[in-house]
């Protein structure tokens, strides 16, 4: 299939390929020791992959004023209760917010470093820890740097616009939730607003950062900085391919998301005397992973196969093969079915590590 930056380029074509890919590199032949390494890079790359939201629930229901709470004294109560307890609430609430920064600072960092471990694993087909974790840690590096900042800045916006909404929500409350101003009503409404654009533009920059600018970076062997600004000259100049792709991305998610709750329930069913998988999260959440990986091989594969599409310079499997020219302007989607040469100095199945 020819392909170039000016036409060509499928969101179709690359999921059947990308199904290829997985059943070769996970079914072909079938390796447990094999799955449970890849297994072990996937569930790093996605750690705490599933992100969390705001769920906003209460229990009022319209009734009688007999029956309603008085919300005006238990807002006095709890002011009470809040200013006897400010000696020890605010170095509670210092703690609290260092020891959630030293938790994000962890999961991002290792989750920066896992994403190129994963995508290691599935270039060169083969199930390795040490090796991909020390030749990326430079470029993994600067992915946490980046991811960082981005996590960081969206977590200050977040809580300045649900500090307002609190505000506004205690007010509201003062009045037994009976009267409820058009001024402070307009304000929510654009703060939540707010809210959702900047849950878009964070999900956005983190699933093109993801994949498309690591596969760049592991072209390149470049920081962060210098692969957005190449994929983002191709992002202006393919605009409406890479909407295709993430709609398609979006169709996908849904799928992947029913299949993998049918593959949980399942397992529990299976496994439901093994009480110690669902009381640890760590170990619950990797062994998932394992079970669900041929869904996290396609997913992977789909993306990387999809960029190579812009040229043979964008094509990652390449990398397994050092004789493969890096300048060509088509990428045959044949050759990256094909058995890939090992990395140099790299056995060809080395070990659980």
């Amino acid at each position: 299939m020819e392909t170039d930056k000016a036409g060509g380029v499928s969101v179709m074509e690359p999921i059947g390929h990308a199904i290829n890919k997985t059943k070769y590199i996970l079914f072909d032949p079938f390796n447990l020791e094999k799955w449970f390494v890849i297994g072990f890079c996937a569930w790093l790359a996605g750690l705490a992959g599933g992100g969390g939201g705001f769920n906003f629930q209460g229990n009022y229901s319209a009734g009688s004023s007999d029956h309603t709470p008085n919300m005006h004294r238990i807002g006095q109560d709890v002011g009470a209760f809040v200013s006897q307890s400010l000696p020890w609430l605010i170095p509670l609430g210092v703690v609290v917010l260092f020891v959630v920064l030293a938790i994000a600072v962890l999961v991002i960092w290792l989750k920066s470093r896992g994403q190129f471990m994963f995508l290691d694993c599935i270039v060169h087909n083969r199930g390795a820890v040490s090796a991909p974790w020390t030749a990326y840690k430079k470029e993994g590096n600067s992915l946490f740097g980046f991811k960082f900042v981005l996590w960081l800045a969206s977590f200050v916006l977040t809580v300045a616009a649900v500090i307002p909404l609190i505000i506004i929500v205690i007010a509201f409350a003062r009045t037994d939730f009976k009267v409820l101003l058009a001024g402070p009503l307009v304000g929510a409404s654009f703060l939540v607003l707010g809210l959702f654009l900047l849950c878009l533009v964070y999900g956005l920059i983190t699933v093109l950062t993801d994949d498309f600018v690591v596969p760049v970076m592991m072209l390149r062997r470049c920081g962060v900085k210098a692969a957005w600004k190449e994929f983002f000259g191709m992002l202006s100049a393919n605009i409406g391919r890479f909407i295709l792709y993430l709609l398609v991305i979006l169709a996908a998610g849904i799928a992947l998301g029913i299949l993998s709750s049918m593959i949980a329930v399942a397992a529990c069913c299976c496994f439901f005397c093994v009480s110690w998988v669902l009381v640890i999260p760590i170990i619950g959440g990797y062994l998932f992973t394992v079970l669900t990986l041929p869904l996290h091989v396609w997913r992977r594969s789909y993306a990387v196969l999809f960029l190579a599409q812009f040229g043979e310079a964008y094509n990652v499997f390449a990398l397994a093969n050092p004789l493969v020219p890096q300048a060509a302007d088509v990428v045959d989607f044949e050759t990256t079915d094909i058995e890939p040469t090992p990395a140099p100095d790299e056995p060809d199945n080395p070990p659980s590590e």
